[in-house]
């Protein structure tokens, strides 16, 4: 176990502090006024008048191709919610994707051997903030007053707002990594939209058992390994140095919005975490259970074909 002594701390916490001061040095902290009302702003309000066409105008598919007609009021909007969300989600998943894999290589930063350099600029890669920004925007109200999800939902919304805020409207937005955090983390949501959908409707479970299953696990392999494998990789330095952000800018309200966006990133962090174990867990369980579950679905079958032994008059 390597053990860091306390002088190669202090050595690492100047480093820190001294390279953020450089790269906020003779920059404001928010972008200029033709960046944010010519480039960031149209993204962001396109994003929201679009999950609000798909939400609304999605009924009629709803009620007459997925065979809704005795589902409550309630039920039917939450379909549409689930609709909208997963397309935001296959578009924003399969962008960062590609970005992830042919644009960024193409950026001069991808060869920085400073991960701090990455932090400032990268404009080009707004997309992702302004998407984010503008479906979470959407998702807040909609979720709180006609889904009604849970609490730890409705946060994840409010923590995101905020990243997003800081990633789209400020020089120092770590753009860099919004290419994983906002477009490709999203494709493990995908198979989560469409394994809710089955979950809120038994005879589409009972009708398609395959498909059900089928969705289960490649969401649970996604989400592990998009979500907390890759994560790894990128997030305990994004909180490192998200904080060091924080911590250099001087006392205004800018230090406390970083500091807040800070505090809901490391709820996001966390949150991830707790999905994780739910993820886990269900997935252990499933797998004490196949067993009995095999039984019951080829033992049911066979007695219902006829298959079953006959029992042995005995005299």
């Amino acid at each position: 176990m390597m053990i860091i002594s306390f002088q190669e701390l202090s050595s690492q916490w100047r480093y820190h502090v001294e390279e953020f001061h450089r790269i906020q040095d003779g920059h404001s902290f928010w972008m200029d006024r033709d960046y944010v009302w010519g480039t960031m702003m149209p993204a962001v309000v396109g994003t929201v008048v679009v999950c609000s066409i798909l939400f609304w105008l999605v009924a009629p598919f709803i009620s007459d191709k997925l065979h809704f007609q005795d589902a409550s009021t309630e039920k039917i909007i939450k379909a549409r919610y689930q609709f909208t969300n997963f397309f935001f989600n296959f578009f924003i998943g399969g962008l960062g994707l590609y970005y992830y894999i042919y644009v960024l290589p193409t950026f001069p930063s991808y060869h920085y051997d400073s991960a701090i350099d990455r932090i400032p600029g990268h404009t080009d890669l707004y997309i992702f903030s302004a998407l984010q920004l503008g479906y979470q925007l959407w998702a807040l109200p909609v979720g709180l007053y006609c889904v009604r999800e849970s609490t730890e939902m409705i946060v994840h919304h409010l923590a995101v707002v905020l990243a997003s805020t800081m990633s789209g409207f400020s020089y120092c937005g770590f753009r860099y990594v919004s290419v994983y955090f906002y477009g490709l983390m999203e494709l493990s949501s995908i198979p989560l939209a469409i394994m809710n959908a089955f979950k809120d409707n038994p005879d589409w479970r009972n009708r398609y058992p395959f498909c059900f299953l089928l969705t289960k696990a490649v969401f649970s392999f996604s989400f592990l390994y998009i979500r907390i494998y890759m994560w790894f990789a990128i997030g305990p330095r994004f909180l490192m140095h998200d904080f060091f952000m924080a911590w250099t800018v001087d006392w205004s309200v800018e230090k406390i919005f970083l500091t807040l966006q800070f505090v809901f990133g490391m709820f996001l962090g966390g949150l991830q975490f707790y999905w994780a174990y739910l993820v886990t867990k269900g997935m252990v369980a499933w797998f004490l259970n196949l067993p009995s579950m095999l039984k019951q679905r080829f033992g049911s079958t066979a007695m219902e074909n006829g298959y079953a032994p006959k029992k042995t008059k005995t005299i």
